[in-house]
């Protein structure tokens, strides 16, 4: 399994960020596999068994809040 694809300044609230991070990681992907292609193509099989139906998302909103616990605050 190789999960080597990453996504920056791409607002996932926003649908039309969320199909352009679409298509930038099914050409990270590829790029992915035409590297694997070329560096290991003689010593194995490699092949691409299947891709998830979206990508992952993280994180989307940023709350602001008045104050922000600390490390001693906890402790």
């Amino acid at each position: 399994m190789v999960a080597g694809t990453r996504f920056f300044n791409v607002n996932c609230a926003n649908a039309d960020d969320i199909t352009k991070a679409e298509i930038e990681g099914r050409r990270q992907i590829r790029a992915i596999m035409d590297m694997m292609m070329r560096k290991f193509s003689n010593k194995s099989k490699l092949g691409l068994v299947g891709l998830p139906s979206h990508i992952g998302i993280r994180e989307t909103r940023h709350i602001k809040w008045i104050y922000q616990v600390t490390d001693e605050d906890a402790l």
